[in-house]
């Protein structure tokens, strides 16, 4: 029912509404036919104005869709893009050191090279929040951070530190991309 409309019920008979609206039963609870209609008309015109607030609805949701869809296609491309762009420094550094004579490259030459491009690509990592995770022998083992290969005893260092690095591990924000691989000293007892 419409919030205007009154259902008003006599106190004696649980039957039907005395009056609905505008339109009035008589005492036997019948409407005459003219009352009838206009009572059928009222509501055909609520049932249509509902479906049209509906269907409205239901326009308005299918295009909140297609623009969220847009926009998380769009924000995937330009994430994508990003990183691309934060590597194009790294490929220039590989470019340079492929293009060297090597017949007349050093040792350290080729080493400095390698150094170049790593640091370029710590660059570009960090560039997407993307930072090392480097822990130091001694540094007490974070199972979060970490992942423990094996146990190895070292000298000087605590029960349950880091005895040894194997790889450094990756994080962006909090989330850990790549635990650290590492040793831990065993624990005592």
């Amino acid at each position: 029912m419409a919030e205007h409309e009154t259902v008003d019920r006599d106190q004696d008979n649980d039957g039907p509404p005395a009056s609905f609206g505008d339109i009035i039963r008589d005492e036997s609870g019948n409407l005459d036919a003219e009352d009838a209609e206009l009572f059928f008309e009222k509501m055909s015109g609520d049932l249509a104005e509902m479906e049209n607030r509906w269907k409205h609805s239901l326009a308005d949701f299918k295009n909140f869709q297609r623009r969220a869809s847009g926009n998380e296609i769009e924000a995937r491309a330009r994430g994508v893009r990003d990183v691309c762009e934060s590597l194009l420094g790294m490929l220039d550094s590989f470019d340079l050191a492929l293009n060297q004579d090597p017949a007349s490259l050093t040792v350290e030459q080729l080493f400095q090279a390698i150094e170049t491009i790593r640091s370029e690509a710590l660059k570009a990592m960090a560039r997407n929040g993307v930072m090392p995770i480097q822990p130091e022998v001694g540094d007490e083992f974070n199972p979060g951070h970490h992942e423990a290969v094996m146990q190895q005893p070292a000298e000087g260092v605590e029960p349950g530190c880091v005895s040894q690095v194997f790889q450094s591990g990756y994080a962006m924000g909090d989330r850990v991309l790549r635990p650290a691989k590492v040793a831990v000293t065993p624990g005592e007892g």
